[in-house]
């Protein structure tokens, strides 16, 4: 078998329907609703009055175990080069679907956004590289049959959901070159569909089938085993009705929560005022900051499946003698038949079964610190790390620092990321905006070809932009004399100042 089984769960049920960083558009000040999902404060002080987001996509596959020959326009071309260095292996694929979202920015101090968005995927992880061998390429390699392998462990999950949110953002303090900003996102999510496999204390073995012209099989000596899955009707009778969105009508339901600030550092915030009957108001149209620091967490909660229509799960430890036939899981057709195969390779007799699971979303740290180093072109470096253990139930995304070079205006922007993916895979990306079209990659080698490369991504997106009008008459604010050039050590002497 080419692929193992695992795979073509994901990549079967990942692209029916996109990662989630889009590193190049997300920390745009012409994002509108896309900056949102990293941190929720991007939607006060917009450059947009209002934003209209008609579709955006962004997909991703990475692994740090197999680099892919070429991007993944045939399965087997999956089968690159591995890396065996003793490290746990780990597989991402997400797909999401940002749907309609608006942005409207009410005043300088308050804005709301709603959006929606479908998001699929599958993650693997914590494999020890004996169990990604045995996945990756079967009985197929030439195993040593007299071989036990103990203390194998791996995490598979995959999952799919539907997510309405409202966002609320705040201006918190406006003082001359201090600017402070927050906001909060409250998400009510549907889970369609769920499956995962928890496996710990595992031990293998390899036996001849005498029923099977001597072919080899893999026998499962040991596994602690957390299963649980839903029928594939959860997702097929989705339907955009009440019960539906509100009720107990789909598999799993659940609520998540964003919440952030962002700091401006604006020392020629002068440039900015004007007066409108009688008060000071800033010019709502710019960009007015030296230095910007993001910070925020995302996706805080939990998605609860417990309609016993779909759901089943298990729980055992000390499951013996399951034999692996992997010919059975290549002819694998749709979900339900996974959870069958499963179910008659383990045939789980004493463990503790249930119809329902608790599934926990991708908490995520959000840093960013964004820095114009001269007019229209930004130095940025990004953090996400994920506050979260690997080894549970719940989709997982890998840990990104990027550091990123971007050239912004109001119609026209570009940027050039350079990203290491869990602190480890170095890719190169790009991205492009023009009006109300972006297009990018994160992993710009994965779509080239070029080298070996370990990951593939692309993200667009359609909107109707409406931006925010630049103030006129006689009131404006007449700018006299040249902007001050600020270094570093002015900003820190700064922080000194105000805070201590």
């Amino acid at each position: 078998m080419r692929l193992p089984f695992l795979i073509i769960i994901g990549l079967c049920f990942s692209f029916v329907s996109v990662a989630q960083q889009s590193l190049g558009i997300s920390s745009s000040n012409y994002s509108g609703t896309n900056a949102l999902h990293f941190n929720p404060a991007s939607v006060v002080d917009s450059r947009y009055k209002l934003y209209l987001n008609l579709i955006g996509d962004d997909i991703s596959a990475i692994s740090n175990y197999i680099q892919f020959k070429r991007p993944l326009n045939e399965f087997q071309n999956l089968a690159g080069s591995e890396t065996q260095n003793g490290r746990d292996k780990n597989l991402f694929i997400t797909n999401d679907v940002r749907g309609p979202s608006l942005l409207y920015s009410i005043n300088q101090k308050n804005a709301i956004a709603l959006t929606s968005k479908l998001s699929l995927g599958f993650s693997a992880t914590d494999m020890t590289e004996v169990t990604a061998q045995l996945f990756r390429y079967g009985v197929t390699k030439d195993f040593n049959f007299e071989k036990i392998n103990p203390n194998q462990k791996l995490a598979v999950n995959t999952n799919g959901q539907i997510e309405f949110g409202l966002t609320y953002g705040r201006e918190i303090v406006n003082d001359e070159d201090w600017y402070l900003k927050g906001g909060l996102s409250v998400k009510r999510i549907i889970g369609l569909y769920s499956l995962h496999f928890l496996g710990n204390n595992i031990t293998t073995s390899f036996i001849k089938d005498q029923n099977a012209y001597q072919e080899t099989r893999i026998n499962i000596e040991n596994l602690d085993l957390d299963y649980g899955f839903t029928k594939g009707k959860s997702f097929e009778n989705f339907r955009f009705k009440p019960e539906w969105l509100f009720g107990n009508a789909p598999a799993g339901t659940g609520w998540g929560f964003d919440i952030g600030f962002v700091y401006e550092f604006r020392p020629n915030f002068y440039q900015y005022n004007y007066t409108d009957k009688g008060k000071t108001k800033f010019d709502p149209s710019v960009n007015k900051y030296k230095i910007r620091v993001s910070a925020a967490i995302t996706d805080i909660g939990k998605v609860n499946y417990n309609n016993p229509f779909y759901v089943q799960q298990y729980q055992a430890e000390g499951i013996n003698n399951a034999i692996f036939y992997e010919e059975r899981f290549a002819r694998i057709r749709n979900a339900d038949e996974i959870s069958t195969l499963v179910d008659e390779t383990v045939r789980i007799k004493n463990g503790v079964g249930g119809n329902s699971f608790e599934v926990n979303l991708p908490t995520t740290l959000n840093v960013s610190v964004d820095y114009l180093l001269k007019d229209n072109i930004y130095l940025t470096a990004i953090a996400s790390k994920k506050l979260y253990k690997t080894y549970q139930i719940g989709l997982q995304r890998p840990d990104v620092f990027a550091i990123m070079a971007r050239y912004e205006t109001k119609w026209l922007e570009v940027s050039l990321p350079i990203s290491f993916i869990n602190y480890r895979t170095l890719t190169l990306g790009v991205s492009a905006r023009y009006g109300p079209i972006f297009v990018g990659t994160d992993y710009l080698s994965g779509l080239l070809n070029i080298g070996s490369p370990r990951g593939v991504n692309a993200f667009l997106g359609l909107s109707v932009p409406i931006f925010q009008s630049k103030p006129s008459g006689a009131n404006c604010p007449v700018i006299k004399g040249r902007p001050t050039k600020y270094k570093m050590r002015d900003f820190f002497q700064k922080v000194r100042d105000r805070v201590f």
